[in-house]
């Protein structure tokens, strides 16, 4: 099941247009992003389609895997998808602006199991 989820066309749509955040809006994608939402911009709104289909992607595969219905393995592999990168590196930060007190959960799993740091605690300073 997920693994035709994440092999749709659609699923692919939506990693390319979050992939080209930070190459059209620079280091501060994720501001520009929430500025150009708030303007109804159409490729914000996309972006933020986009964002949200790969947001419960990897959601619901964490929310399985805490609900000790996926293993371990099954996990890790599903995290060694390129999406990752995407979901760590470009929705999380894009969460952060939509909500400073977003869910870290699925974040920390997956970039555990990756071994990523995350951008969004290396840039924010602490509160």
């Amino acid at each position: 099941m997920f693994m035709e989820q994440y092999d749709e066309p659609d699923m692919c749509q939506a990693i390319r247009i979050l992939g080209q955040l930070p190459r059209e809006y620079g280091k501060n994608f994720a501001e520009v992003w929430k500025q150009k939402l708030k303007e109804k911009d159409k490729k914000a709104q996309n972006a933020d389609n986009a964002r949200r289909k790969l947001s419960h992607y990897f959601q619901r595969l964490f929310g399985l895997y805490e609900l000790d219905i996926i293993e371990n393995r099954v996990i890790t592999f599903f995290g060694k998808y390129e999406g990752v990168h995407v979901f760590l590196g470009i929705v999380e930060p894009m969460e952060y602006e939509l909500n400073e007190s977003y869910d870290k959960s699925a974040f920390k799993c997956f970039r555990r199991l990756r071994r990523i740091p995350s951008k969004v605690d290396t840039e924010i300073p602490p509160e």
